[in-house]
């Protein structure tokens, strides 16, 4: 259906057809944007209804920190398609006091550029507006084509002054930084939100290795490293199966929870995750599922492992030599527990909230 839905209808039937099939009582939504409020409110726009887990993870995680935190605000979701198709009524609701929050994730920068000029014209349309963009992951690539559209985004983010980047990893942390798209005391380096959840209960048995592989444009491990990978399982008589954090449909706002307990009881089914994914590694880490992670284009594997680089059933590879050795070990040691280890960073966000 994603596929159909891209190849066949133009952008905006798209969204009028994704929304109706993930949030078809949006009404409500609008209708609640258009009441007095009477608490201060948060806005979070542009999570998803695509079938990418990660990014409902985010924002799962997102929802969940603000209910633990009992906020003294209303939080009204925005999906990505009610913002595309609506965008001049949501406009008109907001009020100057609402706090605007675009949903984290990976793709701010050049590689998924429709997702830049989404952010961009939330930017542009509410400059009076406390704004604060969740843990992202901005990446430019070396091209002239990416180095206009950075100049781009320079202009806009720098204009406005109440807005706010919280990015996941240290190489973002230096683009925002090196490039002064926002002044420093408004750039803040936190945990990719997923890291907040803890899935690791409850436990189930545990069998075989699980691959996670990227096959876009973000892709950096060589077929033939990981047919080398699998065919040492193979001789080793070890199971093997194939995981995605993608799912090959759109996601109703109503099955996002469902969608994603089904993901982590598939992780914790497995002794071993070989992933290159950012979020295959995540959802190794806060199921407690022994991994081991390769980069992918962006280095944003690689930076945000720095966050959980001391548990020990988490393994960043740099040396593909020292793969078998890691394998073994890891299958030995399969029973983890997710430690809350990071909650205080984000204690970053409470204070930006409060």
């Amino acid at each position: 259906m994603n596929k159909l839905i891209r190849k066949i209808l133009p952008a905006p039937l798209k969204d009028i057809l994704k929304l109706k099939l993930t949030q078809p009582n949006y009404k409500q939504t609008l209708h609640n944007l258009t009441k007095v409020p009477k608490k201060k409110r948060l806005i979070l726009l542009g999570t998803p209804a695509h079938g990418n887990l990660g990014d409902h993870a985010i924002a799962q995680a997102e929802n969940v920190f603000f209910r633990e935190h009992a906020l003294d605000h209303d939080v009204i979701e925005i999906l990505t398609p009610l913002y595309n198709i609506k965008k001049k009524k949501i406009k008109a609701c907001i009020k100057k006091n609402d706090v605007i929050i675009i949903t984290g994730g990976g793709w701010l920068g050049s590689l998924w550029i429709h997702n830049e000029i989404f952010v961009r014209d939330i930017i542009k349309s509410y400059p009076d507006n406390k704004i604060i963009i969740f843990p992202q992951t901005i990446f430019y690539e070396k091209t002239p084509a990416a180095e206009k559209e950075l100049s781009l985004s320079k202009t806009i983010f720098s204009n406005h002054e109440k807005l706010n980047i919280c990015v996941r990893e240290a190489n973002s942390y230096e683009v925002v930084r090196k490039n002064a798209m926002i002044p420093i005391e408004r750039l803040f380096l936190i945990p990719d939100m997923a890291l907040y959840l803890n899935k690791s209960f409850p436990t189930f048995k545990r069998d075989g290795v699980g691959f996670c592989l990227r096959k876009d444009r973000e892709k950096e491990i060589t077929n033939d490293i990981v047919a080398n990978i699998m065919t040492e399982l193979d001789n080793s008589n070890i199971k093997q199966q194939l995981i995605d954090t993608i799912v090959p449909h759109l996601i109703p706002l109503k099955k996002r929870d469902k969608e994603l307990e089904k993901k982590y009881e598939e992780f914790k089914r497995v002794k071993l995750i070989i992933t290159d994914r950012l979020h295959g590694m995540l959802f190794s880490a806060i199921t407690g599922t022994a991994c081991i992670a390769f980069d992918n284009l962006s280095g944003k594997v690689k930076g945000v492992h720095s966050w959980i680089s001391n548990l020990s059933y988490i393994h960043f590879v740099d040396d593909k030599a020292d793969i078998q050795g890691k394998i073994e070990y890891l299958l030995n040691n399969t029973n983890n527990e997710y430690p809350d280890i990071l909650k205080s960073e984000f204690d970053k966000l409470l204070k930006l909230l409060q």
